[in-house]
């Protein structure tokens, strides 16, 4: 899944009263090249754009 795509069904489903679950993570390639902080860094700041503090802090 994109990053946009996770951070759409984290809107809708705020929308919906629903709390949304994100994972994040890295495959084996990008763990052994040491790029885990940047590709959980970038992946976590793509599915919180638009969201409030209180969505944020309510999220899984």
């Amino acid at each position: 899944e994109t990053d946009e795509g996770v951070n759409k069904k984290a809107h809708v489903a705020f929308a919906h009263s629903l709390t949304p679950i994100i994972c994040v993570g890295e495959d084996l390639a990008q763990n052994e090249a040491g790029e885990t902080d940047k590709i959980v860094r970038g992946q976590v700041t793509g599915a919180l754009v638009g969201l409030d503090a209180a969505q944020v802090s309510s999220l899984v």
